[in-house]
């Protein structure tokens, strides 16, 4: 009955608080929460799922009362109560047994105070008192009252059993020890005291390892709730690739489509202008016709004989219809690129997902020939075998790349977020220099330079020429990025997001993972998470190289970026709690 209740609390607690459900609610997915768990679920969130299936809702659904699970729940309960009061009875009547008093062997009534291990019985204050009094008693040993006394007598020789054998696990009488005499024997108290060593020896290695234990488990369940967190994001990211790519196709689409409505409208344009020219030579013909018609009705031969007569033009002319087809240079390109994209597609997608990205990616890469002398010392520590980028350069982190926080603060500049780029869920603070993400839109106006799709922000000064340090401190990190961007990127699109078009370069945390993303390729950065952030753009030799601020600046990422355009400080945050503050130079 116990392991069936048991079984049954197994079945009826709620996957969020592990508990018996209260007021139990149904999703449309099948799944039970509390409601107190699935409204705390869901009120920093801004996207609603299933906290057990991850099922995505875009709407919050109806939540209706499962009343059969909570009329099963009451049961369970009324059943747990009675069996728990049933197991605090048993335990009274076990302490009851344990504290019943040894009755005097005399009287059968009095409460016993001592036991004489010679007697083999136990007596009350009255009836020891012969063992005070009589010599004839004195050599009799009394001890603590006995419980049982005769369960602890030997059978064959009649004597309290005082000794215990270690390797038979058998407690035996003094006239016993020639039976035992080559085994290891010690009292019954030097006994019990080496097995209450041995005890708290084992208690020592227990609780330190159920201790471990239980912070494991604490770990694996906080791993399993980050890992639904990083599935989410995961996603929202995989179909904002695939959305990307989507747009592309349909861009490539467009294009193609109107260069073949191009090529039948010139077509039909050389059409009408044949149809012209024919229709003025018929025209033409048609005149010839009646002025010959009417020479030949007239009935003066000298007239008629010295009328000119002379066949128009188009007379002895052929007409052709010119063999017009819509398979101009643009079109057949157009044709055949999307024939070659459909075949990359097949060849790729017919792959296995992890032999996909090589197959995709451009060639060997190149340092840039004005790479910074730090990005150049990176690159000479990295592995031969290790794959670097054009775009980004993972520095180790090695105290002979650390640089004097001082000597960059001497390229300090001020900054503060531009608010007529801030999406409509960036709060900004009054004095424009912290940025945060809210769960409800604020009430911008629109405007060319917003961003309506991502939620990002970009300062107020871009920068061309020279070399300028700004730090950023960041906190309440889940999913947010810093990095830079082309004041000419597109703010409508879903790849307008920081470091998923080749106008911007980011910094992304993800937890507590750091990666670098330019066009839509990332660059994991072994290195610990950073609260405080330091970026030194080099306009000139067209480089940005991320800090990690402390004593010293570590310098963990360098970026190469073209200025060919003015370049602004930019930020996105994804997470509701999410604060990126920019550092006064100082």
């Amino acid at each position: 009955m116990a392991e069936e209740l048991s079984s049954l609390e197994n079945e009826l607690k709620c996957s969020v608080c592990l508990e018996v459900f209260k007021h139990p609610v149904t999703l449309p997915c099948g799944h039970n929460f509390c409601q107190t768990c699935l409204d705390d679920t869901w009120s920093d969130v801004l996207i609603l799922f299933c906290p057990q299936c991850r099922h995505l809702y875009p709407t919050k659904p109806e939540l209706r009362k499962n009343t059969l699970l909570t009329a099963v729940v009451e049961s369970f309960s009324r059943s747990s109560t009675s069996k728990s009061d049933r197991t605090k009875d048993l335990e009274l009547n076990l302490c009851a047994a344990d504290t019943e008093l040894v009755k005097c062997d005399t009287c059968l009534v009095a409460k016993a105070i001592y036991t004489c291990l010679t007697c083999m019985a136990s007596y009350c204050e009255e009836h020891v008192q012969p063992h005070h009094r009589s010599p004839v008693f004195r050599a009799h040993q009394l001890v603590e009252p006995i419980r049982d006394i005769q369960k602890q007598i030997c059978q064959d020789h009649v004597k309290f059993m005082e000794f215990f054998c270690q390797n038979h696990n058998y407690t035996f009488c003094s006239s016993c020890l020639q039976c035992h005499r080559e085994c290891q024997y010690t009292t019954l108290p030097e006994g019990r005291t080496i097995k209450e060593s041995n005890m708290k020896g084992m208690l020592s290695v227990l609780e330190p390892q159920i201790d471990k234990a239980n912070a494991a488990i604490a770990r694996v369940e906080k791993q399993q709730l980050q890992l639904q967190d990083d599935a989410v994001a995961q996603k929202m990211s995989m179909r904002a690739e695939y959305d990307v790519i989507r747009q592309l196709i349909n861009m490539a689409e467009k294009e193609a489509l109107a260069d073949v409505d191009k090529d039948v409208a010139s077509s039909k344009a050389t059409m009408q202008g044949l149809i012209k020219k024919v229709n003025k030579n018929v025209k033409k013909m048609n005149a010839a016709v009646v002025e010959v018609n009417s020479l030949l009705s007239k009935a003066d031969t000298m007239a008629f004989l010295k009328a000119p007569v002379k066949l128009p033009p188009g007379a002895n002319s052929n007409p052709q219809c010119p063999c017009v087809t819509v398979a101009s240079e643009a079109v057949l390109a157009g044709h055949s690129c999307a024939v070659a994209i459909k075949d990359l597609l097949r060849e790729v997608l017919a792959m296995p997902a992890e032999n996909r990205p090589p197959l995709l990616q451009p060639g060997g890469p190149k340092v840039p020939e004005k790479a910074s002398p730090v990005a150049e010392m990176a690159l000479e520590k990295r592995e031969p075998s290790s794959p670097a980028r054009l775009h980004a350069v993972a520095i180790p982190h090695d105290i002979s790349t650390a640089m004097k926080r001082c000597d960059l603060l001497k390229f300090g500049s001020t900054l503060q977020f531009d608010p007529r780029t801030a999406h409509r869920t960036i709060v900004l603070s009054a004095d424009l220099t912290t940025a945060s993400r809210s769960a409800e839109p604020n009430p911008y106006p629109d405007g060319p330079e917003r961003f309506l799709v991502c939620p990002q922000v970009l300062c107020s000064t871009g920068y061309l020429q020279g070399c300028h340090y700004w730090e950023a401190k960041v906190s309440g990190t889940r999913l947010c990025g810093l990095g830079l961007a082309y004041g000419s990127m597109n703010r409508r699109l879903p790849s307008s997001r920081l470091g998923l078009n080749a106008q911007s370069w980011c910094l992304e945390w993800f937890n507590d993972r750091l990666t670098a993303w330019h066009n839509g390729v990332e660059t994991v950065v072994d290195n610990p998470s950073p609260k405080r952030v330091g970026v030194l753009l080099d306009c000139d030799r067209g480089s940005a190289t991320f800090y990690v601020v402390g004593d010293r600046a570590y310098p963990f990422m360098m970026f190469a970026l073209p200025c060919t355009e003015a370049v602004y400080p930019a930020l996105w945050i994804c997470s509701v709690g999410a604060t990126v503050l920019l550092c006064k130079p100082q």
